[in-house]
């Protein structure tokens, strides 16, 4: 009786341990993925920040380009419509860059069903 006791105590101790592996395993596969959400938030911000910068000197090249001088001719103003998103759903965009001539040739057209 006291060997059973004792045996079944035994086999609690390397259950109880073996649980205990799992619980520190992933407790560390826990934090691994918390740092790999960490990272890829940060890529992410990254990658938002350099659009939009992108986004800023396309704007900054359309409206030295295209627009027009201001009364007190310090400022170039463009007057553009607002951009829809939706409009990436019905039109097609080709462009050609020339490195040389360092511009960007923009071809929009309709898209076909």
């Amino acid at each position: 009786m006291k060997n059973d006791i004792v045996s079944k105590l035994r086999q609690k101790t390397k259950e109880a341990d073996s649980l205990r592996e799992r619980l520190t395993a992933a407790n560390k596969e826990i934090i691994r993925m918390h740092e790999v959400c960490a990272q890829t938030r940060k890529a992410a911000a990254a990658s938002r920040n350099q659009l939009v910068r992108i986004c800023t000197a396309l704007h900054i090249s359309a409206a030295m380009e295209l627009g027009t001088e201001d009364a007190e001719g310090n400022a170039r103003v463009l007057t553009i419509p607002y951009i829809d998103a939706d409009l990436v759903d019905r039109y097609d965009l080709k462009f050609q860059k020339d490195p040389v001539a360092r511009t960007l040739t923009l071809r929009v057209t309709e898209k076909q069903d």
